[in-house]
């Protein structure tokens, strides 16, 4: 009797186990992005970056990528990050999605440019690509100006003491230009004096 219910309950422990793996696996190849979120929540960064990033790979949307940008590590993981978010703020839909979904994501459309362009230049740092975030630095300054929490802010703010002599003589020499060839506000004026004056 005891050997028949003990041989029951593994049976049933088993079907549950199998179901359950089965249904882990098809939302793992049909609905990666769903699988991602539940990941999300419970706090495994490595499998609901995987799921996100199944996600993008299958229907190359821009909101399963901005999803992705969002989920990545520009410190843990800065090569991953910069190839998505690099591909994401150079996308020609870019403009139109921020500015339709920018309120939503960080509270203004200006925040919203800031955060993705920020993520992009700032995983370029950290991968040893100053050229490259020199040039979406300037890319973002030439389209948006010079905001309170800019790529070249970011940098300045979260990365001066590990940059080279020679990356801060280049963005040094490169906020110089921007300052003389563009009109400034007074507040952007000030902002771009004080970040100059911290590159030594």
């Amino acid at each position: 009797m005891k050997k028949t219910i003990l041989k029951t309950a593994l049976i049933t422990l088993g079907s549950v186990i199998f179901a359950l793996a089965a249904v882990f696996g098809v939302m793992a190849l049909f609905f990666p992005g769903a699988l991602a979120d539940v990941f999300d929540k419970a706090g495994d960064y490595s499998f609901s970056v995987a799921m996100y990033e199944r996600q993008y790979n299958a229907d190359k949307s821009l909101e399963s990528l901005k999803n992705l940008v969002i989920k990545l590590d520009e410190e843990k993981n800065a090569e991953k990050t910069d190839k998505y978010s690099t591909i994401f703020v150079d996308d020609s839909g870019y403009s139109d999605y921020v500015a339709e979904n920018g309120v939503d994501l960080f509270g203004s459309v200006e925040l919203s440019n800031e955060y993705f362009f920020g993520k992009c230049v700032i995983s370029k740092v950290n991968g040893g690509g100053f050229d490259k975030a020199l040039t979406y630095t300037e890319k973002y300054l030439e389209t948006f100006g010079y905001t309170e929490f800019n790529p070249a802010r970011l940098t300045i703010s979260q990365k001066i003491n590990s940059l080279s002599a020679e990356n801060k003589t280049a963005l040094k020499d490169y906020l110089e230009d921007y300052r003389s060839s563009h009109t400034l506000s007074a507040d952007e004026t000030a902002r771009i004096n004080g970040d100059i004056s911290l590159l030594g």
